[in-house]
């Protein structure tokens, strides 16, 4: 999506959408893989807007590590157990 300064222009990104007679003033953006921000200040607002997307990988795959090393600490410590008997 290629988006120049000052140009009146529609942004649409999920449920949100500027108006086609808007301008963007600033815009800073960043998408990495699974990642996808937005910062825009328009013209006609004092307030900056801001986007920010994330896949639903990262969070799982962040919350399932300490489980996931729990039930393996778990499971070696009732084999060594196990086996002392």
């Amino acid at each position: 999506m290629a988006i120049r300064e000052t140009q009146p222009h529609p942004l649409q990104r999920g449920g949100a959408s500027v108006n086609r007679n808007s301008t963007i003033d600033k815009l800073k953006a960043c998408d990495l893989p699974g990642v996808y921000f937005r910062h825009w200040q328009m013209h006609d607002q004092v307030r900056p807007l801001w986007t920010l997307m994330v896949s639903l990988w990262y969070p799982l795959v962040l919350f399932s590590i300490l489980p996931v090393l729990w039930i393996f600490r778990r499971w070696h410590l009732w084999r060594l157990k196990s086996s002392q008997a």
